[in-house]
């Protein structure tokens, strides 16, 4: 008896399956019940009355200026989610954006059925547009930026309300505490054009539309917020941003690691920033760390085919922004930066890397590479040599004389079968998987993964590379290194390594091609040696 009480006490009861099925029987009464009072209140819900909009709002796209009515588009009935975010706001709110995280999935269902969906924000176009594309979010969001519609439909407040600490919001007077908060509006549009406001909510209101709530409900540990705020504060962060640091703060909003806020601005380590620059008429991703302003020389960091800045260099980023400045930049159709109708060649991806810096106004960096990015570190060191203080190629060769020959093969012939030994040095189910995963935050969809990979593999199966002639040219300090069981074959690593000047070579132990980036702990400190002795 005493034994049971402590069960009881501490873990959920173990029973026979019998038994079980008598209690799950008995709670799915309880499920039915509460499925019917759902299905009437949704009636009331539907049957509220309605209030014409006769203020002409209007609104500001990437495309220009939009009215309410154009909102629609073809659907008579329009959702709008406004989203927590002020003109200037360095930080992001939590719940804003994971219920926009649930839309991509069911938005063509949404407009099939007359529904047309918008996010709304009171910041300016061009803070939204960074941050949709930073997210990898595709709806359609627009500013309602020196319109009254957001202060008239009670989710921003004057300053005159903020100073008096009484606002009208979630239908009762109360301190709002922030200029801006969130909520989600209907509205309907008939025949002749009029519109008309049918339904809002607020605060916990939202959760209707926070579908994973629903499988956490179902789950053994619930939805596990336990403090400090007892919200989905306590374990939701942006999407991109799990795993990487920064916390949420009582408001909901969550703080990068270093961000630039007053709350941060001690903070040694500097500005996390992420941003596009616009190169050739599209958006390049980059993210960088430090102060670029310090005028210190930074690293550049270069990821792998099929792979992003997350994915490659998560880990190592943080530990190399310590010693200095860090620049990522996302190649073509790769983590938050799109696809376009063009081939991905070293070319183009040199054009968009040398368009970041130069939106940056760096001049010089030291380029640290994996992979293609290794490759594409050596081709930034060849055609721009001025704007590169020091090499690093991690698992790259000059050219496929130097890769294994059964990979090339296999490259350049898609019904090449690998043999076992290549297939133990290839990605795996799990890992090809989560490259695939890695693509659910690009603009482009996850869908075109294999229209990258295509490209990809039509750059690796081309004859690009360097001689040894071109090598030898190279006079910036060099740092090769490799896997004991790379795609690169050491003795022409040893080759590079005695052909190109001033260049050092490490081949690391018990590592391959896909586990390399996982030595940290050796990979940091040989670059962090290699840049201060380029730097004397």
């Amino acid at each position: 008896m005493q034994e049971k009480e402590k069960v009881g006490a501490g873990v959920p009861r173990v029973v026979p399956r019998d038994e079980w099925i008598r209690e799950r029987q008995t709670l799915l009464e309880e499920e039915k019940k509460l499925t019917k009072m759902r299905d009437k209140l949704d009636e009331k819900r539907r049957a509220l009355p309605w209030v014409q909009v006769e203020k002409e709002y209007v609104f500001t796209g990437p495309e220009g200026e939009l009215t309410l009515a154009a909102l629609f588009g073809t659907r008579s009935q329009l959702f709008i989610k406004h989203f927590m975010l002020g003109p200037g706001q360095a930080t992001q709110c939590v719940g804003c954006s994971i219920e926009v995280d649930h839309i991509e999935g069911i938005l063509p269902h949404l407009e099939n059925h007359d529904v047309a969906y918008v996010v709304v924000a009171r910041a300016p176009i061009d803070e939204i547009e960074a941050m949709r594309k930073r997210m990898g979010w595709r709806f359609r969001w627009v500013s309602s930026y020196g319109s009254d519609f957001n202060y008239d439909f009670n989710v921003s407040f004057r300053p005159e309300v903020m100073a008096a600490g009484r606002a009208f919001y979630n239908f009762r007077h109360t301190n709002p505490a922030l200029e801006d908060l969130s909520g989600n509006s209907v509205f309907f549009k008939d025949d002749d054009g009029r519109i008309f406001h049918t339904y809002s909510c607020f605060g916990r209101g939202g959760e209707e539309f926070l579908g994973i709530y629903r499988y956490f409900d179902v789950t053994p540990r619930g939805r596990n917020e336990m403090g400090p705020t007892h919200t989905l504060a306590d374990w939701a962060r942006p999407r991109n941003m799990y795993g990487r640091g920064g916390k949420v703060d009582a408001a909901g909003r969550y703080r990068a690691p270093a961000c630039a806020c007053s709350a941060h601005a001690g903070d040694e380590q500097g500005v996390a920033v992420a941003g596009t620059a616009r190169v050739d008429g599209h958006d390049v991703y980059y993210e960088s760390k430090g102060r670029l302003e310090s005028g210190e020389t930074p690293i550049l960091l270069l990821h792998g085919g099929m792979c992003s800045i997350a994915t490659n260099f998560g880990t190592m980023l943080p530990r190399l922004a310590e010693i200095r400045p860090v620049i990522a930049v996302e190649q073509q159709g790769h983590g938050h930066t799109a696809d376009r109708d063009t081939p991905i060649s070293l070319g183009s991806m040199l054009r968009d890397t040398l368009g970041v810096l130069d939106r940056l106004h760096v001049e010089r960096v030291h380029a640290v590479g994996y992979s293609v990015g290794g490759m594409l570190a050596l081709e930034l060191a060849m055609l721009a040599p001025r704007r590169v203080a020091s090499l690093t190629a991690i698992s790259a060769g000059a050219g496929n004389r130097g890769m294994l020959p059964e990979l090339v093969r296999m490259n350049r012939d898609p019904s090449h079968f690998p043999s076992r030994e290549l297939q133990a040095l290839l990605p795996d189910r799990e890992a090809f998987a989560a490259m695939r995963a890695g693509f659910a935050v690009n603009p482009s969809g996850v869908d075109h993964f294999d229209v990258v990979k295509e490209k990809m593999t039509a750059l690796m199966a081309s004859d690009w590379g360097w001689s040894g002639n071109e090598l030898r040219k190279l006079r910036v300090p060099v740092l090769i290194l490799i896997a004991d069981r790379d795609f690169v074959l050491p003795q022409h690593a040893v080759e590079m390594a005695s052909t190109i000047p001033f260049t050092r070579l490490a081949i690391l132990p018990g590592a391959t091609h896909m586990n390399i980036l996982e030595r940290t702990d050796w990979i940091v400190p040989m670059i962090e040696q290699h840049i201060g002795d380029a730097a004397r």
